[in-house]
This record gives structure tokens, sequence and C-alpha cells, in this order.
């Protein structure tokens, strides 16, 4: 029969373990009764460390007392070189604590840190333990350590290697296409000179598209397909058409037109070419047709939005960039708020036609290596008056007022698309971790996806869909 004392240290090691949930690196030794707060580790961070990373000692350290686990939730910089830093402890009390790690030279290493609390502490390892003794000198618990480095720059703006998709249309070799969201749904219409097909989805991220053959006017002109009001528009041969049902036929709507820049409301915005070679804005329904300034685009602007302000009451239809009448490229922003045209920008992109414009995030972080995000406009893509393809990725802060190259961070890299002429749309995709300790876990977060349809590179057109996203949004929350 066992002894009576065996069956007292067996039941106290089992409730231990159903209050702690240790992972195989700890080592607990029990001899009485205790509580989890006799081993308690109260702080751990951090000293000075420039070598390895600025503001080592302002990083913030998690605790998981369950789980014996000390790590920063918010990682360090990608790149970064662990190395030899002091630690910072703080215990409620302790007749022993020492930190356990391997040095660079692959020795195993133990400081006494009642004793030599200055002494620097190797990370490269990654096998840093604090090593905690109760003050009755009755109970031991180990504290992994992990210090977290992001694999990734999280705040860049990064594009998968590959295509995430290829256009979705049964057309052997489209040569045009355009993509536009209308109710929820998403719609590309894309041609090869003879036919058209038009497919549609609820969610481009699911690549599950119902495509259907289009019967276009003859003459359209696929850059100008438009959604307003959920009614599709294109024109052709100076002539305004609609289609209300998703693209599969149209009927001329007896306007003229030649260019659509979007919908304002339910009214379709355009412009059209007079005798004179001077052009007018006109609208349907129609009201009352207005000049075209000298300095606004008439064609190859970038997809509009439509936003409120801070500065007026009313809602602000904007575009970016396009050709003017005279042929010449303009970088600015050009608004209408209903009833007049403006040029709102006050500091523009180089002159530019064919650029994308999109509501994003810029992600910063403060000197605890805590990231944060907020909204901003980035443009995109597009040519010069050369021909040269923009190489840069520009932001603007406050809609659209002021304009500057963003952050290196957010340029493109290599396996950035170059492309003129396409489409972006933001598509909010729901993301779920693979598992979490967390005592109320996020089940799911929201990325929001930039997908590139079409375009034309130096090769000549892309019939293909490429997915972009600043990796920020793609990690686990913090909670």
């Amino acid at each position: 029969m066992k002894p009576r004392l065996y069956h007292i240290i067996l039941a106290v090691l089992t409730g231990w373990s159903v209050i702690s949930c240790n992972s195989d690196d700890s080592e607990v030794t029990v001899i009485e009764s205790t509580t989890l707060s006799n081993v308690e580790v109260k702080y751990f961070g951090l000293g000075s460390a420039p070598l390895i990373a600025e503001n080592t000692d302002t990083l913030f350290f998690s605790i998981d007392l369950n789980n014996g686990v000390i790590f920063n939730a918010d990682s360090l910089p990608a790149g970064t070189v662990k190395g030899n830093v002091t630690v910072d402890l703080t215990v409620e009390s302790a007749s022993q604590l020492e930190v356990l790690f391997t040095d660079k030279e692959g020795e195993p290493q133990t400081i006494n840190y009642f004793e030599s609390s200055n002494d620097s502490v190797y990370f490269g390892n990654d096998d840093v333990k604090v090593r905690i003794v109760s003050a009755d000198g009755k109970v031991q618990r180990d504290y992994v350590v992990k210090l977290n480095v992001h694999e990734k720059k999280p705040d860049s703006l990064y594009w998968d290697v590959t295509n995430f998709a290829m256009l979705p249309t049964t057309l052997g070799s489209p040569a045009a296409q355009k993509t536009v969201e209308m109710g929820g749904r998403y719609y590309t219409l894309a041609s090869d000179g003879r036919s058209a097909t038009i497919a549609v989805t609820d969610n481009p991220a699911d690549r599950r598209w119902s495509i259907s053959q289009a019967s276009l006017p003859s003459g359209s002109d696929v850059a100008t397909l438009s959604s307003v009001d959920g009614i599709l528009y294109i024109t052709a041969l100076h002539k305004l058409y609609l289609s209300a049902d998703g693209g599969k036929t149209w009927r001329d709507t007896g306007a003229s037109m030649d260019y659509i820049y979007g919908g304002y409301g339910a009214t379709v915005l355009g412009n059209k070419k007079n005798a004179d070679g001077s052009y007018s804005h006109v609208t349907y329904p129609a009201t009352a047709e207005k000049p075209v300034a000298e300095d606004c685009p008439v064609k190859g602007a970038s997809a509009p939005m439509t936003f409120t302000t801070q500065w007026s009451d009313k809602a602000m239809f904007a575009m970016l960039g396009g050709r003017k009448a005279d042929g010449t490229l303009t970088g600015s922003m050009w608004a209408y708020d209903g009833s007049e045209w403006a040029a709102v920008s006050l500091q523009s992109l180089p002159p530019v036609e064919g650029a994308v414009m999109i509501p994003y995030y810029h992600v910063t972080h403060d000197i605890q290596y805590v990231a944060s995000s907020s909204p901003v406009l980035l443009a995109f893509g597009g040519n010069y008056a050369s021909g040269q393809l923009n190489d840069k990725v520009y932001m603007s802060v406050d809609q659209g007022v002021h304009w500057a190259e963003a952050p290196a961070y957010m340029q493109p890299g290599s396996n950035a698309p170059l492309l003129t002429g396409a489409q972006a749309l933001v598509v909010n995709q729901t993301l779920y971790p693979e598992a979490s300790r967390a005592v109320k876990p996020i089940s799911s977060w929201e990325c929001p996806y930039i997908y590139l349809f079409g375009g034309v590179s130096y090769d000549g057109f892309s019939p293909s869909i490429k997915r972009g996203y600043i990796n920020y949004f793609t990690f686990f929350p913090i909670q």
C-alpha cells in the first residue's frame, strides 16, 4: 500500500496542473499546498539595447501566468537581430530568482538575478527562461521568455508573388476589361474586340464568378463602364447606354456622352466633345450643360470615390489625374459637390493618367512598438505623358488636398504590379486564427485586401487579378 503522504503530494500536483496548464518546459516541485502567487512574475522588461533595436527599454511584455510564458505581443521590427540585453524583473517574493539561457558560444548560462541583475542575457538562441522559487523554498516554476520579431515588415504594402487569379471570362484572349462594384457585388466586363462577357461575384476572394455573354453596343468603350444607383452604363460612338440586367443586354438612353466620370447619387456624370473640339459636362438624366475647364480631365481619370468632408455638408465626388482636352495630363484631384466642379488638390501627384485611387490605411508604431492604423487615400499605377509607367505609391492624409510619396516601406517591391488603366477594389476578408489560449479568444478579424483587375503593363494587357495588403492586417490581433 502507498503511504498517505504519497496521496497528499499527488493530489496537490494534480490540482496545480489544473490551475497552471504548464507547458512541457515548466518544472514544478510541490511539497505542500500553495498558491500561484507564490511564484508569480509581476513584471518583465528589457534594458536599453540600441544594437538590437531602438527603445527596447519601452517594450511591453505580457505575462501569461496560466501557461508560464512571458512575451512581447507587439513584435520588434522585421530584421531585428537578437543579442545581449539586460532584463528587468519584479516578483512578489522569492528565495531564488534565476535567468537561464544559452550564450552566443553555445554554453549554458545561469544568472542569479538577486546578485547580478545587471548581467546581459543572450536572446539569440530563443531559449531564455526565468526560474523562480517561492520564499519558503518549496515551490519552483519556470517561465519561458519569448522575444518576438516580425517575420515580415508589418507596415509594408505587400503584393502576392503570383497572380491571385485570372480575369473571370470565357474569352481566350481578352484585350480589355473594366471591373466595378454595384450593390455589394462585383462585375467584370471583358472583351476581345468581337465578343464580350460579364462576370459577377459576391466576393472576389472566393474566386467563384457567374459568367454570361454580354451583347455590347457596337463601338462600346469598355473603359467607360460605370455603375450608378444599381444600373450599369457604358458609352459607344458618342452615345450613352444602360443595362438593367447586370450587363447582359443594353439599350440606348438617348443621351450624348463620350466619357463617364462616374455617378453622383442617381445621376451619371460625364462629358461630350463638341464640334469645335471643346468639351462640356453633361449628365443623365440631363441637366444644364457646362463647359469643361481647361485643367479638368476629359478621360483617363481614376475610378471615382464619393465621401463627405469636414469642409462641406454635401457629399463630394472625387477623381484623380487624367488627360485634359489639350492632350496634356493632370495630377490633381477634381471634385464635384452636386453643382460645381473644382480642382481641390493644393499639392498634386505628377501628371498621370490611368492611375488607381483607393481608401486604405497607413500603419505606424509608437516607441513601444504598438501598431495603430489611420485612414488615408492611396494612389498608384498609371502612366506619364512619356508612356513610362508610374512606379511610386502616393498618399494623402487629408482626403486628396495634399499628396506626397508614401513612406519607403509602402513603395512597390520587386514583385509589385506596374500597370495603367487597372481598377482596384478594397474588399474585407474574414481571417481566422489557428488557435488561441486567451480567456475570451478572438474568433475572427477583418483584413482589407486590395484586388487589382486588368490594366496594361510594359508587356501589354494583363488578363489577371493581383492582390495586395498591408502585412499588419493579416496578423492575429493583440488582445
